[in-house]
């Protein structure tokens, strides 16, 4: 007849139990009796210990935090990377002296990573901005090849107004030739006797000569001069090339020669207000004459 154990799974595991069964003659089988594993031989659990971060680390805090992590994460992965160190035993209880947190900040996002994801969004922005101008662009240019009528989008004020601040230098150097009084006056001889006519003429011209300013220029600069200048430069921008710009949107302060508002007729640095229709606040800019040198 063959043997039944009442309790299957508490049967013998070894050969000294069998033997002791045995020869108690097939008693029952009782778990009190069954040989264990001793304290040093069981089976270790997941070890942890506490190290510090040698850089910034996703999940688990910044630079030089103390941190927990298992032992084989540490002497397989994050040593040998330089991710983080190991600490002494003096270190440790140091830190434990001074009540140190040592826990991982599960929230944290390194600075590194987080301007990493900014540059990637602001890249992946300028493409589909780029996309969406190309597009538009040959959209338009399909529209002119089929002879269709097509309307400029305009900026609004206040984009025109960030464009030409943007943009536009504080100053706008114009270059000019100076009247040297000195030399014309010198140079030039009274007529004669004779021609009382032309002889007031002479004298009237030499003392208006004489009386005007020391720096005064050939020609003048006008406000069509800094307009010019002004759409050369958001010429080359091409959303800045669609601000609309007209020489009433520009004016001189102050008197800029000869009592003249509206051209620069003298050396020197000047003002002119520029504000595009519909701005609530004009741009103002520095309008330099500067002495052309003669070759």
């Amino acid at each position: 007849m063959a043997a039944f154990w009442p309790r299957p799974f508490a049967a013998p595991q070894c050969s000294a139990c069998t033997r002791r069964i045995s020869a108690l003659g097939l008693e029952a089988w009782h778990t009190s009796r069954q040989q264990i594993r001793g304290k040093k031989r069981l089976a270790n659990g997941a070890s942890v210990m506490t190290v510090r971060l040698m850089r910034d680390k996703k999940g688990f805090g910044r630079k030089g935090s103390i941190v927990p992590i298992s032992g084989g994460r540490m002497r397989n992965d994050w040593f040998p990377r330089g991710i983080a160190e190991y600490l002494t035993q003096v270190e440790i209880k140091d830190l434990r002296l001074k009540s140190v947190p040592i826990e991982r900040d599960y929230a944290f996002i390194s600075t590194k990573h987080s301007e990493q994801q900014r540059e990637e969004r602001l890249q992946q922005e300028d493409e589909e901005r780029r996309k969406t101008e190309e597009k538009a662009l040959e959209d338009r240019m399909e529209a002119i090849a089929k002879g269709q009528h097509v309307d400029v989008e305009r900026l609004t004020p206040k984009r025109a107004t960030e464009l030409i601040s943007i943009l536009v230098p504080n100053r706008l150097d114009f270059y000019r030739t100076k009247i040297e009084q000195d030399s014309q006056t010198s140079n030039k001889e009274a007529p004669a006797e004779g021609g009382s006519g032309l002889a007031e003429a002479f004298l009237a011209a030499k003392q208006q000569l004489q009386s005007t300013h020391p720096d005064t220029i050939y020609g003048s600069v006008s406000l069509g001069d800094v307009l010019s200048s002004i759409r050369a430069v958001l010429s080359n921008n091409d959303e800045a090339s669609r601000v609309t710009l007209s020489e009433e949107d520009l004016s001189f302060v102050g008197e800029v020669g000869d009592g003249s508002r509206q051209v620069i007729k003298r050396l020197g640095e000047f003002t002119v207000s520029i504000r595009t229709k519909g701005a609530s606040e004009p741009i103002f800019r520095t309008i330099r004459v500067v002495e052309q040198k003669q070759q």
